[in-house]
Protein backbone atom coordinates (compact mmCIF):
# COMPACT_ATOMS: atom_id res chain seq x y z
CA UNK A 1 0.00 0.00 0.00
CA UNK A 2 1.73 2.89 -1.10
CA UNK A 3 -1.13 5.57 -0.65
CA UNK A 4 -1.68 6.79 2.99
CA UNK A 5 -4.92 4.97 5.13
CA UNK A 6 -7.40 7.96 5.79
CA UNK A 7 -8.05 7.02 9.03
CA UNK A 8 -10.87 9.89 9.84
CA UNK A 9 -13.13 8.50 6.84
CA UNK A 10 -12.46 5.17 7.87
CA UNK A 11 -13.55 5.93 11.72
CA UNK A 12 -16.52 8.22 10.85
CA UNK A 13 -17.89 4.99 8.72
CA UNK A 14 -17.16 2.83 11.58
CA UNK A 15 -18.68 5.39 14.46
CA UNK A 16 -21.41 5.66 12.01
CA UNK A 17 -22.81 2.02 12.20
CA UNK A 18 -25.12 1.11 15.32
CA UNK A 19 -22.90 0.08 18.56
CA UNK A 20 -23.03 -3.28 19.28
CA UNK A 21 -22.82 -6.33 20.82
CA UNK A 22 -22.79 -8.13 17.64
CA UNK A 23 -23.55 -11.61 17.20
CA UNK A 24 -23.01 -14.20 14.39
CA UNK A 25 -25.68 -17.00 14.22
CA UNK A 26 -24.72 -20.30 12.53
CA UNK A 27 -27.67 -22.49 11.30
CA UNK A 28 -28.58 -25.50 9.36
CA UNK A 29 -29.93 -22.98 6.40
CA UNK A 30 -27.06 -20.58 6.83
CA UNK A 31 -25.43 -17.79 9.28
CA UNK A 32 -26.63 -14.55 9.77
CA UNK A 33 -25.88 -11.34 11.96
CA UNK A 34 -27.73 -10.13 14.94
CA UNK A 35 -27.00 -6.65 16.86
CA UNK A 36 -28.30 -8.49 20.36
CA UNK A 37 -30.66 -5.52 20.67
CA UNK A 38 -32.85 -6.28 17.67
CA UNK A 39 -35.26 -8.91 17.32
CA UNK A 40 -34.00 -10.40 13.82
CA UNK A 41 -31.10 -10.81 11.54
CA UNK A 42 -30.05 -7.67 10.14
CA UNK A 43 -27.70 -9.94 7.62
CA UNK A 44 -28.74 -13.68 6.89
CA UNK A 45 -27.54 -16.41 4.78
CA UNK A 46 -23.90 -15.74 5.32
CA UNK A 47 -21.45 -18.10 5.16
CA UNK A 48 -19.70 -18.95 9.01
CA UNK A 49 -16.65 -17.09 8.10
CA UNK A 50 -18.13 -13.76 6.57
CA UNK A 51 -20.60 -13.74 9.45
CA UNK A 52 -17.73 -13.75 11.76
CA UNK A 53 -15.55 -11.25 10.18
CA UNK A 54 -18.75 -8.92 9.57
CA UNK A 55 -20.11 -9.33 13.37
CA UNK A 56 -16.59 -8.22 14.57
CA UNK A 57 -15.78 -5.72 11.97
CA UNK A 58 -16.74 -2.44 13.81
CA UNK A 59 -14.70 -3.61 16.71
CA UNK A 60 -11.99 -4.58 15.03
CA UNK A 61 -12.08 -1.34 13.28
CA UNK A 62 -12.04 0.75 16.18
CA UNK A 63 -8.93 -1.11 17.62
CA UNK A 64 -7.16 -0.99 14.65
CA UNK A 65 -7.46 2.79 14.47
CA UNK A 66 -6.27 3.33 18.12
CA UNK A 67 -3.27 1.35 17.34
CA UNK A 68 -2.70 3.12 14.30
CA UNK A 69 -2.93 6.45 15.40
CA UNK A 70 -0.97 5.81 18.51
CA UNK A 71 2.10 3.83 16.01
CA UNK A 72 1.63 7.73 13.85
CA UNK A 73 2.42 9.13 16.82
CA UNK A 74 5.72 7.32 17.87
CA UNK A 75 6.86 7.26 14.33
CA UNK A 76 6.30 11.42 14.11
CA UNK A 77 8.48 11.54 17.43
CA UNK A 78 11.06 9.12 16.64
CA UNK A 79 11.03 11.16 13.01
CA UNK A 80 10.92 14.95 14.93
CA UNK A 81 14.19 13.53 17.06
CA UNK A 82 16.34 12.44 14.78
CA UNK A 83 15.46 15.43 12.41
CA UNK A 84 16.77 17.76 15.47
CA UNK A 85 19.98 15.86 16.10
CA UNK A 86 20.79 15.89 12.51
CA UNK A 87 20.02 19.41 11.79
CA UNK A 88 22.43 20.32 15.19
CA UNK A 89 25.36 17.51 13.76
CA UNK A 90 25.00 19.71 10.57
CA UNK A 91 24.53 22.88 11.74
CA UNK A 92 27.91 21.85 14.11
CA UNK A 93 29.86 20.58 11.46
CA UNK A 94 29.75 23.53 9.03
CA UNK A 95 31.17 25.35 11.87
CA UNK A 96 34.85 24.10 11.84
CA UNK A 97 35.92 27.03 14.58
CA UNK A 98 38.66 25.29 17.00
CA UNK A 99 38.35 25.53 20.69
CA UNK A 100 39.44 28.78 22.15
CA UNK A 101 42.50 28.83 24.20
CA UNK A 102 40.57 30.16 27.11
CA UNK A 103 38.03 27.25 27.38
CA UNK A 104 41.09 24.73 27.51
CA UNK A 105 43.18 24.36 30.81
CA UNK A 106 46.25 22.55 31.96
CA UNK A 107 44.03 19.43 32.41
CA UNK A 108 42.76 19.52 28.65
CA UNK A 109 39.77 20.79 27.59
CA UNK A 110 36.54 22.35 29.70
CA UNK A 111 33.51 20.66 29.87
CA UNK A 112 32.13 22.78 27.54
CA UNK A 113 34.78 21.94 24.87
CA UNK A 114 34.21 18.16 26.21
CA UNK A 115 30.72 18.72 25.25
CA UNK A 116 31.12 20.76 21.54
CA UNK A 117 33.27 17.50 20.73
CA UNK A 118 30.94 15.23 21.48
CA UNK A 119 28.36 17.61 19.33
CA UNK A 120 30.77 17.81 16.92
CA UNK A 121 32.04 13.84 16.38
CA UNK A 122 35.43 13.10 15.13
CA UNK A 123 36.51 12.89 11.32
CA UNK A 124 38.08 10.08 11.36
CA UNK A 125 35.93 6.86 11.71
CA UNK A 126 35.59 4.79 14.91
CA UNK A 127 37.82 1.39 14.92
CA UNK A 128 36.40 -1.91 14.59
CA UNK A 129 36.54 -2.29 18.69
CA UNK A 130 34.78 1.28 18.96
CA UNK A 131 31.82 0.22 16.65
CA UNK A 132 31.24 -2.70 18.39
CA UNK A 133 31.31 -1.31 21.81
CA UNK A 134 28.72 1.65 21.07
CA UNK A 135 26.06 -1.16 19.13
CA UNK A 136 26.34 -3.08 21.99
CA UNK A 137 25.48 -0.71 23.99
CA UNK A 138 22.50 0.08 21.64
CA UNK A 139 24.28 3.22 20.18
CA UNK A 140 24.12 4.51 17.08
CA UNK A 141 26.37 6.53 14.47
CA UNK A 142 25.27 9.17 12.72
CA UNK A 143 27.46 10.19 10.03
CA UNK A 144 27.67 13.08 8.19
CA UNK A 145 29.49 14.93 4.92
CA UNK A 146 29.80 18.39 3.79
CA UNK A 147 27.74 18.03 1.33
CA UNK A 148 24.88 17.54 4.01
CA UNK A 149 23.92 13.55 3.48
CA UNK A 150 23.73 12.08 6.89
CA UNK A 151 22.65 8.77 7.77
CA UNK A 152 21.53 7.36 11.09
CA UNK A 153 23.41 3.66 11.51
CA UNK A 154 23.07 0.71 13.66
CA UNK A 155 24.07 -1.98 11.53
CA UNK A 156 27.58 -4.01 12.60
CA UNK A 157 28.37 -4.96 9.12
CA UNK A 158 27.22 -2.26 7.35
CA UNK A 159 29.40 0.56 9.58
CA UNK A 160 32.62 -1.58 9.68
CA UNK A 161 32.69 -1.72 5.93
CA UNK A 162 32.10 1.88 5.37
CA UNK A 163 34.41 2.94 8.10
CA UNK A 164 36.95 0.47 6.40
CA UNK A 165 36.31 2.58 3.19
CA UNK A 166 36.39 5.72 4.88
CA UNK A 167 40.50 4.30 5.88
CA UNK A 168 41.26 2.89 2.59
CA UNK A 169 40.13 6.53 0.65
CA UNK A 170 40.93 8.80 3.34
CA UNK A 171 37.29 10.16 3.37
CA UNK A 172 36.34 12.95 5.84
CA UNK A 173 32.88 11.97 7.17
CA UNK A 174 31.93 13.40 10.35
CA UNK A 175 31.04 10.47 12.87
CA UNK A 176 28.90 11.23 15.50
CA UNK A 177 27.90 8.66 18.64
CA UNK A 178 24.06 8.76 19.36
CA UNK A 179 23.08 6.51 22.69
CA UNK A 180 20.19 4.83 23.01
CA UNK A 181 17.87 7.76 23.49
CA UNK A 182 19.20 9.24 20.58
CA UNK A 183 20.81 12.09 21.95
CA UNK A 184 25.01 12.79 20.55
CA UNK A 185 27.55 10.83 23.70
CA UNK A 186 30.45 10.16 24.09
CA UNK A 187 32.59 7.95 22.25
CA UNK A 188 33.00 4.26 23.56
CA UNK A 189 36.24 4.08 25.31
CA UNK A 190 37.73 0.31 24.64
CA UNK A 191 41.20 -1.18 25.81
CA UNK A 192 43.84 -2.11 22.89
Amino acid sequence: MTERVDLETILARAEATPEGPWAADHGELGSDVYRLRDSGPLIADLSPELAEFIAAARTDVLEMAAELRALRHQLRQTTERERMWVGMAVAMADQSAPTAPDEQSADGPSEVGRLQGIIEGRHAPPTTEEIVAHIEACGSWLIGSRGGYNVLESDLERLQEFADRCRRMNLSWRWVAINVSGAPCEWPTVKP
